[in-house]
């Protein structure tokens, strides 16, 4: 019944959020794999994103949806924190229309925000009362972790995904003492290559290369820009479409998920540059 009224998907992102946020890349990777494979090598783009959860968990994560789920904090409209987060989502208002269907304006209180973003993941903010001195009281709210059964599914899912088989790509691209500094001149001290170039006509028996090669391609590319510095990643990223750009994000975070880890530390704003 519960599947019925959509649990299902407001479950699986909010899995993919919190406890199984590791395994996110591996489960888009092999959808779009999948999608490929079944497409004959072509892949129809609704299709494709409409199937990826990255953009969804990245755009929570950046406006850092979980800080709103402490048991027992109280939470009033005008905290310095809820005002903060009502101008990130304001500033990915369109970003937030586009990849979770959820409509922001400046009309919105913070927590009418917060309410509209946590039902995607079927959570909300309890009211608890309105708080304060005589002539100055305010709505306050608190998060009550529900009673719904999901923490064993979650356990269910998490097991699962550990026993999965895990498919590491270019094993040594993985060390873990290199060291990468994601600044204007990026040192790379281990060498890129993971990379599928995209195939030539001949290979191709003359046929168009797909939109996922494509992307393969896109994603050398902005390997090799890596290496330049920030803002030649923005410049490159500003001549693809935003589905590419989110493909090739995609591709780099699977490859080379150490640099993107620092490259999304150190331009915390970078998921501006895919609109």
């Amino acid at each position: 019944m519960k599947d019925d009224d959509g649990w299902y998907p407001q479950l699986r992102l909010h899995y993919y959020l919190s406890v199984g946020r590791e395994f996110l890349t591996t489960r888009d990777s092999k959808r779009a794999k999948a999608q490929a494979e079944a497409g004959e090598n072509a892949i129809w783009k609704p299709d494709f994103n409409k199937g990826q959860m990255s953009s969804s968990v990245l755009l929570l994560e950046e406006l850092n949806l979980l800080q709103l789920l402490t048991p027992g904090e109280q939470l009033r409209g005008s905290d310095q924190g809820m005002q903060e987060f009502k101008a990130i989502a304001l500033q990915h208002r369109y970003l937030i229309k586009n990849y979770l269907n959820v409509s922001i304006s400046e009309k919105l209180t913070p927590v009418a925000i917060a309410q509209k973003l946590l039902d995607k993941v079927d959570l909300r903010l309890s009211y608890i009362g309105r708080l304060g001195p005589r002539g100055k009281r305010e709505c306050v709210y608190k998060f009550v972790a529900p009673d719904d059964g999901r923490d064993v599914i979650f356990k269910q899912w998490l097991n699962r995904d550990e026993l999965a088989p895990k498919t590491i790509v270019n094993c040594e691209l993985r060390i873990a003492n290199c060291s990468v500094s994601v600044t204007p001149n990026i040192d790379l001290t281990t060498p890129i290559t993971d990379t599928t170039p995209l195939p030539n006509n001949k290979d191709m028996g003359g046929q168009e290369a797909s939109w996922w090669q494509q992307v393969k391609s896109y994603a050398a590319g902005f390997m090799e820009q890596v290496e330049s510095g920030v803002e030649a990643v923005k410049e490159f990223l500003s001549t693809l479409t935003s589905d590419e750009r989110w493909g090739v994000m995609l591709e780099f975070e699977e490859a080379q998920p150490q640099i993107f880890g620092q490259l999304v530390a150190e331009v915390p704003g970078w998921i501006e540059w895919m609109t």
